[in-house]
Parts: structure tokens; sequence; C-alpha cells
């Protein structure tokens, strides 16, 4: 059960990232004096680097070793969220959002395969609906949080709430 909790936190964790900021682009721009053309590099950016370091999860994996590409992958994910938070140029924060999503899509593939090798039989189709409900709802939900912390805090925070989810 831990492990299907796992696997299941590092998915949410990094689909999260992806619908949260989405909704804090207008307090991102007007913070860092952006045009919404820059500004919507700082989704752009994150879902092109997706694109281009997803395939290399399973070349990660075998390299590596799936525990260990895992373990790197959240913790380059949360110094990446971390610094994005603290990010005070649009600039940067689109650098430090190159690298969440370099870090963090990988772990994706990685966690289902470990879900559908590790649960065999009768336990995977039970195993799968669980890791699919909780992989599927907080990016669905992600962006009414987001509003509300970037709209009640500031938009930074969109980024510090994933840490200890990272953690």
């Amino acid at each position: 059960m831990w492990l299907l909790l796992t696997c299941t936190l590092v998915t949410t964790l990094y689909a999260t990232t992806i619908t949260i900021a989405n909704v804090s682009l207008p307090q991102i721009q007007g913070a860092l004096s952006a045009s919404p053309d820059q500004v919507a590099w700082v989704i752009t950016s994150n879902l092109i680097a997706t694109a281009l370091t997803i395939p290399l999860a399973g070349w990660l994996a075998n390299r590596f070793g799936r525990r260990r590409t895992m373990i790197w992958g959240v913790a380059g994910f949360a110094l990446a969220t971390l610094m994005c938070g603290m990010s005070t140029s649009l600039s940067e924060l689109v650098f430090w959002r190159v690298l969440q999503s370099a870090f963090g899509s990988p772990l994706t593939p990685i966690a289902q395969s470990i879900v559908i090798d590790e649960f065999t039989g009768e336990k995977r189709s039970r195993a799968l609906a669980i890791y699919s409900m909780g992989v599927s709802i907080p990016p669905t939900i992600a962006p009414l949080v987001g509003g509300y912390v970037s709209e009640e805090l500031s938009w930074h925070w969109v980024f510090f709430i994933l840490l200890p989810l990272a953690l």
C-alpha cells in the first residue's frame, strides 16, 4: 500500500504543478512587469521541457534504476519548485520551470510502470483505479487552490504549497 501511495503522490506532485500555476499568470504578469506573451512562457517552457524529457524516463530508469531516478527526480523537482517560488524575474522563473519539468516529468511514467509491475493479477485493477483517482483529482482541484492562494497570499505560494508534498 505504501508503494501505491508513494507512486500516486509522486505523479500527483508533477501533474499538479502543471495546472496550479496557470491561474496565477495575471499575478505573475503584474509582479514581474511582463506582457501577456512573455508571461505565457511560464507555462510554455514547462510543457516543452515535459515533451522533451518524458521519453527519457525509460532510459533513466534502466541506466540508474527506478528507485534512484525517482529519488533524484523528486529532490530536483523540490529544489526547482522552491526556486520557482523565490524567483524575482521572469527569466529566472522560466529557467526554474524548465528544470522543474525536466526533473518531474519522467516521474510519471516510472511511477505508473512501478504500479503495473508490482501489482499483479486481481490486485492490479484495484491499484490502477486508486492510482488513477489519486492522479486525476488533485490536478483538477489545483487551479481552484492556486487561484485562491495567489489572490490571498502571493503567486509565490502556488509553488511553496507543493514543497511539503515533495518532501
